[in-house]
Formats: structure tokens, C-alpha cells, sequence
């Protein structure tokens, strides 16, 4: 990972190279992104540590061709360029604790470090009183109408499904993109993250994780104020008496109390019931000496 940061703004660029021999190819682009759309002049102070990327001839005849006046630390002096160590603490710390709260594949870890690139520069920060790095930049507040939990179960209307298919695919949520106006999201059965646009979140639950925490990975009910609801218990059915002593010896019955006569309940009559047979409505009754018994 690495990481390019403004000095005033405190906005930082991140680029994930895969060796570092491409420091200087990200460094250019970088540089062309600061003209275009912060300072037209380019970079006049640039400043990094003594390793072997910042060395080379190529990058040191650039930046005198560029006019950039380079600052370079003390060898073992990290502090002196303190301002990219704690950025790059920053974004590793939490990205690194998105993952483990999500429970993601460790492949995913340039997500979560981007997610948690973009939840920083939308953060307060110390060298900026009461204003955020997105709005030294952008000149207004940030929109969070749409921050969403990294990792949030969402629900991605399948475009292919039939009338009577099911109409929506179950994914992760692992941020949001740079290019397009769209979230980034994670299909852990195809191990890929696409890009989508019909996205549908839960904003009235908030997911706890599992017993990783010390919880049981529920979904708590949560009132008007943010407050989660307590768990009713349900009541007994039969609560015991309070403060009944129970006797060690069997007590005899009282004698004082005399049996009410019971009156015996009379026995009912049997009823006799004759059935008679049904005939079909369209027999007439058996004459006699006769066999005729069907309408003509």
C-alpha cells in the first residue's frame, strides 16, 4: 500500500502496487491528479524516508526537473516523517479491524483498507479544528445519509431472474467506488466483488457479530433514541408463594369440620331410537304382492 498525503488538507491518495518498483509510475499520476485538481503549480515540497524507491536517479532527475524540493529523513527516524506513519497506522489499524469484526477472507484486505481510507478523510481530524479533510477540499459538509457497516448483509436485485424466480442475491457490503456512483459488493461464493447499483440495506437493525466478541450474533431491537430495547424474559406460569414455610411433620385433619352431604346425581333413562330406512327420492314405496317400485 501506498499512500500520497496533502500537508494542508491532510486528504490522502491511496495506490495498492503490487511491487515497489512502481512507486515512481504512481508518484506521476499522482502528481497530475494534484494539477488538476488542487494546485496547478504541482508538488513544491515532497518528503519521505531514505528507502531505495525515493533514491533512484530516475526519481531524483524528475523531481529537479519538476522544481520539487525533496526532504528526506535520518536514517531510523520515522517520527520525522510522521505525518505518513501515522496515516498508514491509521488505515492499517482499522482496516484491520473491519476485517476481524467481518469475519472477511484476508484477500479482501485492500476493501477494508480503502473502506477505512474513506471513512478517515470523512473523520475529524486534530490538525483540523472543528472541519473534516472532505471539507477543506470540497468546500461543504460530507453526505454519511448512505455510511452503511462494512461487511452489512445487502440484498441486489438479479436482473436475470425469471417471473417466478427469486428476484434478489444475498451479499457483503465492502464499500463504496471510486469510479462510478455505485457500492461495492462481495459474493463470497464466486470469491469476487462487483460493482451494483440496485442495493437494498436493513437501517433500522445493526448487526452484532458472533461469540468472537463475547455476544451470541443477534439482531437487537433498537428504540427512537439508539437505545436497544432489554430482552423481556418470559414469566413463570405458576410463580411460587413468597414467604411460605412449609411444616416438617404431616399435621392430621381438623375434626371440628363436618363432610357436606353430597345428593347423588340421577341416573338417566336410556331412550330406545327406531330407525327407519331412507329410500332414494326417486323409489316410491313397496307395494305389496308387488315388485314395482321404480316412476315410470
Amino acid at each position: 500500500m501506498l499512500t500520497f498525503t496533502d500537508e494542508s488538507s491532510r486528504e490522502s491518495i491511496l495506490y495498492f502496487i503490487p511491487k515497489k518498483s512502481d512507486v515512481f509510475a504512481n508518484y506521476k499520476n499522482y502528481k497530475a491528479w494534484v494539477k488538476k485538481h488542487w494546485n496547478k503549480e504541482g508538488i513544491k515540497n515532497f518528503r519521505s524516508d531514505r528507502t531505495g524507491n525515493y533514491l533512484s536517479d530516475k526519481f531524483k532527475n524528475h523531481l529537479k526537473a519538476q522544481g520539487t524540493h525533496h526532504e528526506l529523513t535520518v536514517h531510523n527516524s520515522p517520527p520525522q516523517n510522521g505525518m505518513a506513519e501515522v496515516t498508514n497506522r491509521v488505515i492499517v489499524t482499522l482496516g484491520r479491524s473491519l476485517m476481524i469484526g467481518a469475519g472477511l477472507p484476508r484477500f479482501l484486505l485492500t476493501e477494508a483498507f480503502h473502506h477505512a481510507s474513506w471513512i478517515k478523510f470523512r473523520s475529524p481530524h486534530a490538525a483540523l479544528p472543528g472541519t473534516t479533510p472532505y471539507e477543506v477540499v470540497h468546500k461543504r459538509k460530507p453526505n454519511l445519509e448512505h455510511l452503511h457497516e462494512f461487511s452489512a448483509t445487502v440484498y441486489v436485485k438479479d436482473l436475470s431472474a425469471g417471473k417466478l424466480d427469486v428476484q434478489a442475491k444475498v451479499g457483503k457490503f465492502v464499500g463504496y467506488d471510486d469510479e462510478s456512483k455505485g457500492y461495492r459488493v462481495y459474493w463470497p461464493e464466486k470469491r469476487s466483488v462487483t460493482i451494483e447499483r440496485e442495493v437494498r440495506f436493513n437501517p433500522d437493525k445493526v448487526l452484532i457479530p458472533d461469540d468472537r466478541l463475547g455476544n451470541k450474533g443477534e439482531w437487537p431491537n433498537y428504540n427512537d433514541n439508539g437505545v436497544p430495547n432489554p430482552i423481556e424474559q418470559p414469566a413463570a406460569a405458576h410463580p411460587p408463594p413468597a414467604n411460605i414455610e412449609q411444616s416438617a411433620v404431616a399435621q392430621p385433619p381438623p375434626t371440628n369440620i363436618k363432610p357436606k352431604h353430597i345428593t347423588p346425581r340421577p341416573c338417566e333413562q336410556p331412550v330406545e331410537v327406531v330407525l327407519q330406512p331412507r329410500l332414494p327420492d326417486n323409489l316410491d314405496p313397496l307395494e305389496l304382492n308387488t315388485g314395482r317400485g321404480f316412476r315410470t
